[in-house]
């Protein structure tokens, strides 16, 4: 039977305690984007809803196959860790893991109307070890990996456009001219986020 195929990507901030927690969570299958992006819950982004959200989304990709295979650029290191945490309420979890990484992530899942599917995590960097950005431009794809403002860790925030200092790795010019779509305009954090995430930009 045909399996379906989804990238994925992750989204974090530092705590206060420089740990890096997930705020928002995206997927696409080649026609339809899902995600998920965080609520506070006493001050801290509740994770247990955020993964909650996006796993009851993404299972809506199964269509009529039974597996559904999901790539994330960076998932042995990076997103396979925050995915382990919160995969155990919807089923059987079998990791496969080889020199400390990640290699894939398998759920069988026990949920209703989904019991007894599969999703497999995989690593698409295995595959195609280089950034996004330089993917982009090696397979001439129009939409490129953008850029955002990493350092600012207010998820909640609209306002201004945000200063250079809150950028990395964004040349004063590429700021400038950034800038100049938000002219009269209100910079979205939540709305930019999931632009990022997507590639939208």
């Amino acid at each position: 039977m045909r399996t379906s195929f989804v990238t994925l990507d992750i989204e974090t901030i530092k705590s206060n305690v420089n740990k890096l927690l997930p705020y928002l969570i995206c997927a696409y299958n080649g026609t339809d984007f899902i995600s998920s992006y965080g609520k506070m819950v006493n001050g801290i982004i509740d994770q247990k809803e955020l993964f909650s959200s996006f796993m009851l989304q993404l299972v809506t990709f199964f269509g009529k196959s039974n597996n559904l295979m999901v790539y994330a650029h960076n998932l042995s290191t990076f997103d396979g860790v925050f995915l382990l945490k919160h995969l155990l309420p919807f089923g059987k979890v079998k990791p496969l893991i080889h020199n400390g990484k990640i290699i894939s992530i398998s759920l069988t899942l026990s949920i209703k109307g989904y019991k007894g599917k599969t999703i497999i995590f995989k690593d698409s960097y295995l595959l195609l070890p280089h950034s996004l950005r330089k993917l982009c431009k090696t397979f001439n794809i129009s939409f490129s990996k953008g850029y955002f403002p990493f350092l600012l860790n207010d998820i909640f925030y609209k306002g201004t456009f945000p200063t250079i200092n809150y950028w990395i790795g964004l040349t004063a010019g590429e700021h400038l001219s950034i800038s100049k779509q938000f002219i009269n305009k209100v910079w979205s954090f939540q709305d930019e986020a999931t632009k990022y995430c997507i590639h939208l930009r």
